[in-house]
């Protein structure tokens, strides 16, 4: 495996902390901090919301697995809280493995971050047939970035809108078509802006929404998520546009901290676009989940 597994942090060039930015275990907790409040969003919705989109949450003692089943991908069906306030230990990895096996989702997840312990989980739950199978790199600027980003000229952009009640719905719906999700991503996606405090912003164009982004605040920090441009519209501007927009956004409402997580590998787009703006890689978010027996 590559990277960084249980809670290490990879020493690598690209990995870059900015001086002024908190310690990376700090970094973490706020990140997570963020993903906790959708997972408590989620389960805020009513009741047959929740049913209708399979939100539930289980408890095992040494972590919560928050599951979204309508949204079979393991991004969605997160365990959060494993091995961050204490090491995990065996028994703890079979109680995981038990609270899978009675909830038996179609996909999950167990992400590693930098407080993650024992230093070699990762190994652990390769030696028990798990697999990693995506990893993530967390992007992080702090407010003096941001101010500086906005300060600096750039070419003309496209005019950035915040969506109103009534453009919540075009917002989910171009968002959830253009990653490819089903239509239950649009309810989930329409109910976080209408009730559960996120911001949708989208770029007008005269055949629709050219390109489109989320935010989510939490206290002094913030999340950049779910940004997306039509593939006839890129490398027009609207990307940096919907970036410098919710920067702007979440300054006025008194965010000192900006995160944005990117697939990790090569030639990623949104990476470079959010690195021109100040952006720093500070630590990979490896994700492993169960080997199917026909896997």
């Amino acid at each position: 495996m590559n990277g960084p597994t249980g809670g290490e942090v990879r020493e690598d060039r690209d990995m870059r902390v900015p001086p002024e930015a908190p310690s990376l275990e700090t970094l973490a907790r706020m990140r997570a901090d963020l993903y906790a409040r959708l997972g408590e969003g989620y389960v805020s919705l009513p009741t047959e919301v929740r049913a209708r989109l399979g939100i539930e949450q289980v408890n095992f003692g040494a972590g919560v697995l928050e599951l979204v089943r309508s949204l079979p991908h393991p991004a969605f069906n997160l365990v959060r809280g494993f091995g961050t306030a204490d090491p995990a230990t065996e028994a703890d990895l079979d109680a995981l493995l038990a609270a899978v096996e009675r909830a038996r989702p179609s996909a999950w997840g167990l992400p590693l971050d930098p407080r993650t312990r024992p230093a070699d989980l990762g190994a652990r739950l390769e030696a028990r047939g798990l697999r990693e199978v995506f990893r993530e790199v967390a992007l992080y600027a702090p407010a003096s970035v941001a101010r500086q980003a906005l300060e600096t000229p750039t070419r003309p952009l496209p005019e950035v809108v915040q969506a109103g009640p009534n453009q919540a719905g075009e917002v989910a719906s171009f968002i959830s078509q253009h990653f490819g999700m089903p239509p239950e991503m649009t309810e989930l996606v329409h109910f976080g802006l209408s009730r559960m405090g996120w911001l949708g912003y989208l770029v007008p164009g005269g055949d629709g929404p050219t390109s489109a982004g989320l935010l989510m605040v939490g206290g002094p920090a913030a999340l950049l998520n779910s940004s997306v441009t039509r593939p006839d519209r890129r490398g027009q501007g609207g990307q940096t546009a919907l970036i410098l927009r919710r920067l702007r956004d979440g300054l006025a409402r008194g965010c000192e901290h900006f995160f944005v997580d990117v697939e990790a590998g090569p030639d990623n787009a949104s990476r470079r676009n959010l690195e021109r703006l100040g952006f720093r890689p500070v630590f990979e978010v490896p994700v492993y989940t169960g080997v199917e027996p026909d896997a």
